[in-house]
């Protein structure tokens, strides 16, 4: 593969080969997700020093569950998503 346009990294196991491997091919969005605040911060400082950090979007979600014949919302772990775009 010559050229990358987007990549969405769900996994983080070698994450800053792989912004190193994607920005080296090219490409214009990148978005990785991660539940460890380490590796958000491991990503952003990355992407940081790539000179394509854009934003970084932190998302909660709670999910119904009945309670004594009512609904109540239990929280889900919080996800982060790093977003990047090659200036040009």
């Amino acid at each position: 593969m010559d050229h990358v346009d987007c990549a969405f990294v769900g996994g983080t196991k070698n994450i800053t080969a792989v912004l190193d491997k994607l920005v080296e091919k090219g490409a214009r969005s990148i978005i990785v997700n991660a539940v460890r605040i380490e590796t958000v911060v491991r990503v952003i400082e990355h992407m940081k020093k790539l000179g394509i950090y854009d934003e970084t979007v932190h998302i909660i979600a709670s999910k119904s569950e009945e309670l004594t014949g009512e609904t109540m919302f239990k929280p889900e772990n919080p996800v982060y998503i790093m977003c990047a775009k090659r200036k040009e």
